[in-house]
């Protein structure tokens, strides 16, 4: 264990950041979005541990100390699957299922107001030529 927790928003938002930004700087080199999209997993995998916001029951879009339904926790893997799908011959059912797997976990509450944040998020780290 690193002794590192993910309790503030702000540190979750700047280690998607930081996964996603390589394979989009690589121009979504295969191994490199591969990676990222491990390790974007397992970023929402931590989240679910007591040690990090796992004790608390989860509330739809994100909450104080409950950042499993912010639209950055659910878009990043979905946007590197998808862009595993459509650049690399992934499988687009991955990214569906992802995307839907998210949506039926959070649905109980503000599910409109968060796929809509999603959908727009998703545009914005997908977009060419941003990098």
């Amino acid at each position: 264990a690193t002794g590192l927790r993910m309790r503030e928003r702000n540190l979750v938002l700047q280690v998607l950041r930081c996964v996603y930004d390589r394979p989009a700087l690589s121009d979504w080199d295969e191994d490199e979005t591969k990676k990222a999209f491990r390790m974007a997993k397992q970023v929402g995998e931590l989240l679910e541990d007591p040690e990090h916001c796992g004790t608390h029951a989860r509330q739809g879009a994100s909450s104080e100390r409950d950042y499993r339904g912010d639209p950055a926790v659910i878009a990043v893997p979905t946007a590197l699957a998808a862009v595993l799908a459509l650049r690399h011959g992934g499988d687009a059912a991955e990214a569906r299922q992802h995307a839907d797997h998210e949506a039926v976990e959070n649905s109980d509450q503000h599910e409109s107001r968060r796929l809509h944040r999603q959908q727009g998020l998703l545009h914005d780290l997908v977009a060419p030529g941003e990098y």
